[in-house]
């Protein structure tokens, strides 16, 4: 089974070097910005995305949805089997909030999204 992850994380990682070296890291961030925000923005709009600072993690806010941090996580990991690092981790300022990766392939956030918004639906 981790042969499978070594393999899609080698996968990933050359896709990754490979639009660095082509665009520049900050042209490919931009764009996996773009995409979580107007995904959001259209499909989640209760959802707060707030901007990049400086890093490829970003921060969103799904408070809006009354889950409690255990929910939220079950929810996460069970039905949109999305992995992020949970807000509430961090701290009390934390709660609803997912710190998300977006330092992966375009196709990869897609999917992690509609996930999302698919598992959100069928509540």
């Amino acid at each position: 089974m981790f042969d499978i992850y070594r393999v899609y994380l080698d996968d990933v990682a050359v896709y990754v070097l490979e639009l660095i070296d082509e665009y520049g890291i900050s042209f490919f961030l931009d764009e996996n910005r773009k995409l979580v925000e107007e995904f959001c923005a259209k499909n989640m709009p209760e959802v707060k995305v707030h901007r990049l600072q400086g890093t490829y993690l970003m921060w969103l806010d799904f408070s809006a949805w009354g889950m409690t941090n255990e929910e939220q996580e079950d929810f996460m990991v069970h039905k949109a089997e999305a992995i992020f690092d949970e807000g509430h981790v961090f701290g009390e300022g934390g709660n609803g909030f997912e710190r998300i990766n977006i330092a992966c392939p375009k196709r990869v956030l897609e999917a992690t999204l509609e996930r999302i918004y698919k598992a959100k639906k069928e509540l």
